[in-house]
């Protein structure tokens, strides 16, 4: 009989988030010289932890066996009902692609369209598919809009990169995300349901900062995102009254404001919040670093840590 303190299998790692996050990076990444301890160097903390709190949390087993059943299905029934992109075929979209993945130092996604007049875009990847893909619906990918692709290919990019597509799913299934007629399964678990929609809500922020990356002019986010809500981006947004200009004029208080004084009222929903953090992710170093052709609109630019926190307190509506 084996003693337990030499049984090799105790030196398994069995924490999903760690396999989830090493396998879709393992393809993901094309290096490592974006990484930060680990992490993609523009993924909003809030996000990466929300995600190792999921991935530890009892139960959450079962609550994704369905989640992957529903993936493999819709896999399949993207690559059966759709055309791959490429440089022949929908090149607008595959060009794009080309362009978003470069920018975000990743592998190329396939990028798969299907026909219809909706505007429809999102990501899969699991462990029971062999390459991550994005399918887009060809009203989409035939828009015309070169910064709206880029900015909504570059966000589905950064689910596939930061591993956001399994989770991502499980919220559309169980009814935390997308349309009601996704709704597939009934979480009973309080405790997971409540953490896998806040962390949908801040995994928004890290995609949208890989929206921003993408963009040939990464100061165009606020009206490229307001542009999505106005289309109809299926599962993007919510219609919500917002401008430009009153999205700007509300952060500029916030930007000028320091961070343990900010205090946000009703005005300020989810959206708006999101809005801001992304325009604070536009005077961080990081996106510099990667973007060295783009030109700060601010003489000073913040650190990733400073934004973090800014950001952290932002989307939870201001210090309390």
């Amino acid at each position: 009989m084996i003693e337990a303190i030499n049984n090799p299998l105790f030196d398994i790692d069995t924490n999903f988030y760690h396999y989830v996050s090493a396998r879709s990076k393992a393809h993901a990444l094309k290096s490592d010289s974006h990484l930060i301890g680990g992490k993609l160097d523009y993924a909003f903390d809030g996000d990466t932890e929300y995600r190792q709190k999921l991935g530890g949390m009892f139960g959450m087993t079962k609550v994704l066996k369905p989640v992957f059943a529903y993936i493999g299905e819709t896999y399949r029934m993207a690559f059966g009902s759709s055309a791959k992109a490429g440089s022949l075929k929908f090149s607008a979209a595959y060009e794009v692609t080309v362009k978003c993945a470069e920018r975000l130092n990743m592998v190329l996604p396939t990028v798969c369209v299907i026909a219809t007049s909706e505007k429809i875009i999102y990501s899969l990847e699991s462990e029971n598919i062999n390459e991550p893909c994005i399918v887009i619906s060809s009203g989409l990918a035939e828009c015309g809009d070169e910064p709206l692709l880029k900015f909504l290919i570059g966000r589905e990019c950064g689910r596939i990169q930061n591993a956001h597509c399994l989770y991502k799913s499980a919220a559309v299934i169980y009814g935390l995300a997308g349309n009601d007629s996704d709704r597939r399964e009934t979480l009973t678990d309080t405790n997971i349901k409540n953490s896998l929609a806040q962390w949908y809500r801040l995994s928004d922020i890290t995609c949208d900062r890989a929206g921003i990356i993408s963009l040939d002019e990464p100061s165009d986010y606020v009206k490229t995102a307001l542009r999505a809500i106005s289309v109809g981006i299926t599962g993007i947004y919510k219609d919500e009254n917002l401008s430009a200009e009153k999205i700007i004029d509300g952060y500029e208080k916030i930007h000028f404001t320091p961070a343990r004084s900010i205090s946000l009222d009703s005005s300020y929903s989810d959206l708006y919040r999101r809005l801001c953090c992304g325009l604070e992710f536009i005077n961080c170093e990081v996106l510099y670093n990667r973007r060295t052709d783009a030109h700060p609109t601010v003489s000073h630019l913040v650190n990733k840590q400073a934004m973090e926190v800014r950001c952290v307190i932002i989307s939870e509506g201001g210090v309390k």
